[in-house]
């Protein structure tokens, strides 16, 4: 499933489009990945950023048509920033990107589902796998191996890995890349950083025969990689429509406050699956009112206080958004819910890609 990054649009310098200008506002850009998907290919995996936009908006990732209501990317100002997002093909294998606010437009391709491919994904419990702070810091140009099969119930067979990796700390504005180990490293980035907070990314890595996975830091910073899931012959299959919001607290229950674990059906008519074990989410804080972090997890399964693993981290008054893989209940009264908990008030909103089934 897993086809390792690789660069398809980049408006800037024209790759992937016929010229080098920004999308305008309200546009709708058609990404034509027939070269490199198959007749079987049904979704893909992509990282999406923006560079230089010239006001506040989002992004939306769809396979064409209506535009839903839901959110791929938000983003600020002209920085570049970026966020994973798995988004179902239309039947000439295309899929449509809109932008509120106009930016230019940079997308990676991670990872394609194909129907004719004996490969699926197993979920697994959040589990961080790697944390360089405080004294482990990736230097200016290096990277860190991390080994990944035997951890996190990572089994030899796995041939990628769905991870979240984050940078802090960083000594200047740059990114990182993450790869497969013993490979070419590839031009792209994964996750773009500044110096003030820090930044994460979704991501579906290639794992090498060794069973570990690279990351490359363009400046100095530390490198945190927890794992959501892996890839292998036997697995669940994805079954994705277009994004549906299925929780926004701005139109609910208000701000979810300081330590508050907020619970989302996420099976159910019109969204995944009665009896999805994992969903493919797109999680957006946005407003807050301090500095901290979002955790996403089963709740069935809540982590004890204190030893959450974040999905997002936060400065106050932020708008940011993480793409996870979550492990849903499928009992008792957590059945088909995941549950999001904040260490300090912002909103939330959560928009479904898919669920495994």
């Amino acid at each position: 499933m897993s086809v390792g990054p690789t660069r398809v649009l980049d408006t800037r310098y024209g790759f992937g489009t016929t010229s080098t200008r920004a999308l305008e506002s309200g546009e709708v850009f058609t990404l034509d990945l027939s070269a490199q998907t198959t007749s079987t290919t049904t979704a893909v995996t992509l990282n999406i950023a923006i560079d230089g936009a010239v006001g506040p908006g989002y992004l939306t990732a769809y396979p064409c048509g209506d535009p839903p209501v839901a959110a791929s990317l938000n983003y600020v100002d002209a920085a570049v920033a970026g966020n994973a997002a798995t988004v179902r093909l239309n039947p000439s294998r295309k899929l449509c990107i809109y932008v509120q606010s106009s930016t230019h437009l940079i997308v990676d391709l991670q990872g394609r589902y194909d129907s004719a491919v004996n490969a699926a994904i197993t979920p697994v419990e959040p589990t961080r796998v790697l944390d360089t702070r405080p004294s482990n810091t990736v230097p200016a140009g290096g990277f860190v191996e991390v080994p990944i099969v035997g951890y996190a119930g990572v089994p030899s067979g796995a041939t990628a890995v769905l991870v979240s990796v984050a940078a802090d700390g960083a000594a200047g504005p740059g990114y990182l890349t993450a790869w497969q180990c013993g490979g070419k490293r590839p031009t792209v980035a994964n996750v773009n950083y500044g110096t003030k907070w820090p930044a994460g990314n979704g991501a579906i890595v290639p794992l090498s025969q060794s069973g570990s996975m690279c990351v490359y830091s363009q400046h100095r910073a530390d490198v945190i990689v927890d794992v959501f899931g892996y890839v292998s012959a036997s697995g669940q299959r994805l079954r994705i429509a277009s994004p549906t919001r299925v929780f926004d607290s701005r139109t609910s229950l208000g701000v979810v406050g300081a330590g508050q674990t907020v619970p989302v059906q996420v099976t159910g008519a019109g969204k995944a699956a009665a009896g999805s074990t994992a969903v493919e989410v797109n999680v957006t804080a946005t407003d807050a009112r301090a500095p901290g972090w979002v955790s996403v997890f089963p709740c069935s399964a809540p982590p004890a206080r204190g030893s959450e693993t974040a999905v997002l981290n936060l400065v106050t008054g932020q708008t940011k958004a993480a793409h996870v893989v979550v492990p849903v209940g499928v009992s008792g009264t957590s059945a088909g819910q995941i549950c999001l908990r904040t260490q300090n008030a912002t909103h939330l909103v959560v928009d479904l890609s898919g669920g495994y089934n």
